[in-house]
């Protein structure tokens, strides 16, 4: 019959037939060949896309680790803001070290032709792995070809100049964090805040730069794959679907597609379908109730005002992966005051339409804390929304026995419509949990257990499955995959338990296991001991080496302690280069059996870096439980005064601790130091006047400002007795402030006086560089009108050869206003002429040690006159210290040494002393010239004034 088509049976097509089918198959070929060519000539664009992509990450993956080092310094500055802990302050130095390491990897990427090989030493010595180091050289073309990369360079560059704004801030709060002169914790706090509020915002900005163009890259070589893909496979498909349509046969429905209709909306979870905007498409009851929003249109409004801003930026990160074709599971947290504080765990992902294309979300909520029951909605066909939840699905009747499943199938579990459910479970699982679940939900109440099989944990809770009227004919369970979920937690309390650095404990985990191990000892009626470990002179390393050399050093040492310490002890770091050691049910011969290999293996990795200069040792102090304190904070406060001990005898060394060695010297110590507090608080400290004089007549060239304090019974203290405490507990800048605001004021006097006396005074170490003190004597010069070239500063030799460049430029800046330095106890130190050069001061004061029996030692003569001539060939004018009878000054004078000052030329008096000996003197003489030049009526003042001008 005309137009009646071939009989299916019949295999041989007609000839019209035929000649279609040839003509369609060559123009086919065709186009499956020019599909081919024009993907083959996308090919360079893919690989060009790749390579951008590449390098953003890599780029990204370098600011992520500048930021992290960042962050973690402003949290470490609060806690120092509130604690003023000295280890706080190292460890923010540690932190920000970080990000500044990398400081010179941006500097370098702005150069016209950044030098890979140079690029790639900075990061290695910032800490970067050689790996990630190699992959960053590699996609260094491709990075500065970036769009965005000037702009990227730009936010960055901002960004350190902030951190600097922080740095300031940290070492101002440092100089400041001394009596009640410095910021309450309060304004600190508000200092910090406004300084970090403006780095997070930079910070936030380069990131989201990064991020966008990550995207904007990812998308672009998806599209071109995509396109790629479509041109070379597209005219294959269409011909393969021209081929099986005729022989495509019907299908059975899934089980997944044959249960209740209406289950979507009876879900016991709560169940949010949204389209590609994020309006809702539909949300069930149970939904509703979780997020007490009165309807559907309400629900999105809900749930900002719920969710708090963490769980929101949250959520709306993994809204875009699932927007890009991933599955999610994470947690969120209701935390408005009208809603009670919870944790939801949510599991989302994307809906497809029949053709393949994301048209919508599915997210299933469900409640952490408290028991959720079943809501009858309105009916909604909802199977091909669950179908492609990341979850699995499944009902049961009261024999519980399955009658609808859909979604993702548990691993292990083949269910079955109608099998019971032990039967659907295999060997490797375990069904007793899932039974007693099961049976709670049919007893009204919800159930929940863990299937855990081929390293995937699924947490399954089951609900009573009620019918209209409110009876329970079955069960609803769901299991959704939790291994990636869980495995955040555990890398977040591994966070929160590990120095990232070391990758040890840290000192919060430690500490915790420290009074957990005390309460064991007195419960079971047993000790151990406390190991604190600290590394000598480690501060030297990082100011030689850089910082990335120190945390290569800390490193290595960890990894030789983790060797050294066994099974069941608790190694740790403390903060900066300070470890502990937890050693439960250990006695004090094993403690130190374990101390001595830990100094074995500090000795060990100095030496294999030896060449680098390295010299650092340890000092280790040891503390029984609960023989030496019943508290964890007891115990560490113990364990650091017998580790300083140890350094006191030497360093490189095992101090066990007691109270009788350690306690009442250290608590002398810190009493000495709350007394020199109380003396500057109270203004009770003194200063005498030591006269250094012209040799040939013993007359007066300027005094030097000796400090000495008073006791409790009104005795005075030598300053040798408590400068070096000092030092030790923070207050030596305030001692340095009180001199030089009373010899200012004394000064002042002596201009009132008409005296132009020179007054000398020293100053301790860490006073060159102190910004705080240069501008202390710049306001006392200039408010209190004095001449600046009567204020002479006596700098160590030890101290100015520490840290040259700073000594100079602190000398430089007090020149311009006039003052004058002396170098004091030269030959002790270095006894070095060739730093001299460098620093522009007036006089070297020769040591006592060699002044003292000078006349009698050859050996002292030969260098005393070396030093003598030496410093006046450099224009230094000498001065000789100890100078004890008339045979050394006779020698002095003799060898070109005109001033000394010792027992011969006057001892240091108290200032009222000197000042009365002074009025006397001057008095005489004028007594003297008025006398001979038999004038009678003249004033006082101006003869006093004439005679000190000869």
């Amino acid at each position: 019959m005309r137009g009646t088509p071939p009989s299916a049976a019949d295999p041989r097509p007609g000839k019209a037939s035929r000649r279609y089918w040839l003509h369609s198959r060559r123009l086919h070929l065709v186009a499956i060949g020019a599909g081919l060519v024009i993907a083959a000539a996308m090919i360079p664009f893919l690989v060009s896309d790749w390579r951008a992509l590449k390098a953003t990450r890599n780029l990204s993956a370098t600011v992520d680790d500048w930021k992290d080092g960042q962050r973690q310094a402003l949290a470490l500055l609060v806690i120092y803001a509130q604690t003023e802990s000295p280890t706080e302050f190292s460890n923010f130095e540690a932190a920000i070290g970080r990000s500044l390491a990398l400081r010179p990897v941006r500097l370098l990427l702005s150069a016209k032709n950044p030098d890979p090989n140079e690029i790639a030493q900075r990061l290695l010595l910032a800490g970067r792995e050689p790996i990630e180091v190699a992959g960053f050289v590699e996609t260094l073309e491709r990075m500065l070809e970036l769009q965005n990369f000037p702009t990227i360079l730009r936010l960055w560059e901002h960004a350190d100049a902030q951190i600097d704004g922080v740095l300031e801030l940290a070492y101002h709060l440092r100089h400041a964090a001394s009596g009640q002169r410095g910021p309450s914790v309060a304004e600190a706090l508000l200092e910090i805040r406004s300084a970090s509020g403006d780095l997070q915002t930079t910070s936030a900005e380069l990131a989201k730069l990064l991020v966008d163009g990550e995207h904007r890259l990812r998308m672009k070589l998806i599209g071109r794959g995509v396109v790629a893909s479509l041109l070379a496979l597209a005219p294959g498909a269409l011909l393969f679907a021209f081929t099986i349509r005729d022989r495509r046969r019907a299908k059975p429905q899934p089980l997944s597609l044959t249960g209740d209709p209406d289950l979507l909306s009876r879900s016991a979870l709560g169940v949010w379908h949204r389209d590609l905007e994020g309006s809702t498409v539909f949300a069930n009851s149970t939904l509703l109730a979780l997020f007490g929003a009165d309807g559907a249109a309400t629900v999105g409004s809900r749930y900002e005002w719920i969710v708090t801003p963490e769980s929101s930026a949250r959520a709306r990160h993994e809204r875009e992966r699932v927007l890009d074709g991933a599955t999610s599971v994470y947690e969120i947290e209701l935390g408005a005051s009208s809603v009670a504080t919870r944790r939801l765990l949510v599991a989302s992902a994307p809906v497809r339409s029949h053709g393949g294309e994301i048209e919508s979300t599915i997210e299933h909520y469900f409640d952490l804390g408290d028991e959720a029951g079943i809501a009858v909605s309105r009916e909604v066909d909802g199977h091909h929304v669950l179908q492609q939840l990341p979850a699995s699905v499944w009902t049961t009747d009261r024999d519980l026995r399955y009658t609808f499943v859909t979604g993702q199938p548990l691993p292990g579990v083949t269910p079955e419509s109608g099998m019971p459910i032990c039967d659907s479970y295999d060997s490797r699982t375990r069904p007793m949990a899932a039974l007693r679940a099961h049976e709670c939900a049919l007893d009204g109440e919800s159930g929940v257990y863990e299937h855990e099989i081929d390293g995937h944990i699924y947490r399954c809770l089951v609900w009573p499955l009620k019918d209209d009227r409110g009876r329970i004919d079955g069960t609803i369970g769901v299991g959704i995959d939790i291994a990636e979920h869980k495995s955040d937690q555990l890398r977040l309390e591994q966070l929160a338990n590990r120095d990232p650095l070391t990758n040890l404990y840290n000192r919060r985990h430690f500490e915790e296991e420290l009074t957990r191990a005390l309460d064991a000892s007195v419960r079971h009626d047993r000790g151990g001991v406390l190991l604190w470990c600290d590394l000598d002179h480690f501060k030297d390393i990082n100011d030689s080496l850089g910082h990335s050399t120190g945390d290569l050093f800390l490193k290595r040492v960890a990894d030789a302690f983790r060797v050294e310490v066994r099974r069941g002890e608790i190694l740790a770091r403390l903060g900066g280069d300070e470890f502990g050691v937890l050693l439960p049910d250990a006695s004090m011969e094993d403690a130190a059996a374990l101390a001595r290999r830990l100094l074995e293996s500090v000795r060990r990795e100095t030496a294999a870096i030896k060449s680098r200069g390295l010299r650092t040792t340890a000092s280790i102090g040891l503390v029984a439980f609960p023989e030496h304190g019943s508290t964890a904070e007891d115990l560490l406060t113990r364990a650091d005064i017998a580790m300083y001990q140890a350094k006191r005898e030497g360093r490189g060394r095992i101090e066990v601790f007691s109270y009788d060695d350690h306690l009442r010297p250290f608590l002398a110590r810190v009493q000495i130091a709350d007394q020199v507090r109380a003396c500057l608080e109270q203004d009770r400290m003194e200063l005498h006047l030591e006269p250094i004089c012209n040799l040939r007549d013993r007359s007066v060239a300027r005094y030097e400002a000796l400090l000495r304090m008073p006791d409790e019974h009104g005795k005075l203290i030598a300053p040798e007795s408590f400068l070096g405490i000092c030092e030790d507990f923070g207050v030596m800048r305030d001692v340095d402030r009180w001199v030089i605001r009373k010899a200012c004021e004394l000064l002042r006097f002596f201009r009132d006086q008409a005296v132009n006396t020179p007054i000398e005074i020293n100053l301790s170490g860490a006073a060159f560089g102190d910004e705080s003190i240069l501008g202390l004597i710049g306001r006392e010069v200039r408010e209190g009108d004095i001449n600046p070239g009567s204020l002479i500063f006596e700098i160590s030799e030890k101290a100015a050869v520490a840290d040259l460049q700073r000594a100079r430029a602190f000398i430089e800046e007090l020149r311009r206003l006039g003052c004058q330095f002396a170098v004091d106890d030269f030959g002790v130190g270095f006894s070095s002429f060739g730093y001299l050069r460098h620093l522009p001061v007036r006089y070297l004061k020769i040591d006592g040690s060699f002044i003292r029996g000078l006349h009698q030692d050859l050996v002292n003569q030969n260098l005393v006159r070396a030093i003598v001539e030496m410093s006046r060939s450099l224009g230094v004018t000498p001065v000789a210290e100890f100078v004890e009878d008339q045979r050394i000054a006779e020698w002095l004078l003799a060898e070109g040494c005109l001033f000394g000052q010792g027992s011969y030329t006057g001892l240091a008096r108290p200032v009222n002393e000197v000042l009365n000996q002074r009025a006397t003197a001057v008095a005489a003489r004028w007594r003297a010239v008025t006398k001979r030049r038999d004038v009678l009526n003249q004033t006082p003042v101006a003869a006093v004034g004439g005679v000190l001008g000869r």
